[in-house]
């Protein structure tokens, strides 16, 4: 393992693909017989490492979690309030 859950390989293709990604961008706003330079948006986006990716999974979990919390105390605070009593 090259670290971050990835082996040397995978890193390596993710460098390689990084350094083609900048080669494009560079021959496209270069070249005198492109009429509109890429930018970064009209490329494929860059791949996220497994630490990164892991860690914003985490962090959407998290809201959803806390989104989930927040609806039940909405029902059983409007439960009270309308003396609903079949919520609770």
């Amino acid at each position: 393992m090259a670290g971050d859950g990835w082996s040397e390989s995978e890193w390596l293709l993710h460098d390689l693909g990084d350094m083609l990604r900048d080669i494009q961008l560079t021959i496209t706003q270069c070249a005198p017989f492109v009429e509109h330079p890429l930018e970064e948006d009209d490329i494929r986006p860059r791949t996220k490492p497994p630490a990164v990716v892991v860690a914003e999974s985490k962090r959407e979990q998290s809201s959803v979690d806390s989104k989930a919390l927040h609806a039940q105390e909405r029902s059983e605070l409007m439960a009270l309030v309308t003396g609903d009593q079949s919520k609770n």
